[in-house]
């Protein structure tokens, strides 16, 4: 005899009660302004070396020196995080040479990604490559420097003179660094050494109330002054990047 098989069990199709406890809420859409707000460093950050904003004043005077072309020694820029020095780094070379081209004449090397010698060799071959600008001018940023290896260092410290005065170019080096004091002596020495510091909350309120002025939002100077010493750093002060979150963050309520 034949085996019978067991019949089907009748496949349920769920009403809209029990469909409707098996689907996800998905979360209300971003507000239409969520683009503004979380890109206020790149909407109101400098494009230009003009529009580099700093209170420090040895740091302005050496930026002028800089920009006048009263020196081409090796620029050494360190201070806490978020303060603005790869900033400062990208927006230095274009002031000083016409025509200057990043994607051509601009070598970076983030040293926190690759700590090698071989970054260091294919700067020094990417210096004597020839460039189609004023003065055959090329720009070389290290940033993070202090995480270059041991050999890396060394090999910087003989790169950095290399070019200086040398006919018919000119190279331009630029290194950052979160620790100073990590950076070899030796490379110091050949550097403009400038500290970056963090500004107060006083230095940026007529900053922020451009910002907010600009995004439609009308607040006391009072009240904003009072959110940005909030919470600052020992000597008082804030980086740039946690300038930009707190506006995001007023902005976004």
């Amino acid at each position: 005899m034949k085996r019978q098989s067991k019949p089907r069990a009748k496949q349920r199709t769920p009403n809209s009660r029990t469909a409707g406890s098996c689907l996800m809420r998905l979360p209300a859409p971003f507000p239409d302004n969520m683009e503004n707000i979380m890109n206020l460093a790149q909407k109101y950050g400098p494009k230009t070396l003009a529009d580099y904003r700093t209170h420090y004043q040895p740091l302005a005077d050496l930026i002028r020196m800089y920009a006048e072309g009263k020196t081409e020694m090796p620029l050494l820029l360190f201070g806490p995080p978020g303060t603005g020095k790869t900033q400062l780094a990208e927006l230095l070379p274009p002031a000083l040479c016409a025509g200057f081209v990043p994607a051509n004449a601009q070598m970076t090397i983030d040293a926190g990604l690759d700590t090698g010698i071989n970054k260091i060799r294919a700067a020094k071959t990417f210096c004597e490559m020839y460039k189609a600008n004023d003065d055959n001018f090329t720009a070389v940023i290290i940033d993070e420097c202090d995480r270059l290896s041991g050999d890396a260092m060394d090999a910087l410290k003989h790169l950095l003179p290399a070019y200086q005065g040398k006919p018919g170019m000119r190279v331009q080096f630029i290194l950052t660094t979160n620790h100073v004091n990590r950076v070899p002596a030796p490379v110091q020495d050949r550097c403009h050494r400038m500290q970056v510091p963090q500004p107060t909350p006083e230095a940026l309120l007529d900053f922020a109330m451009t910002i907010l002025d600009a995004e439609g939002r009308r607040y006391d100077p009072t009240l904003i002054l009072a959110i940005l010493r909030t919470n600052t750093s020992r000597d008082g002060t804030l980086s740039y990047r946690e300038f930009y979150k707190r506006l995001e963050r007023l902005i976004a309520l």
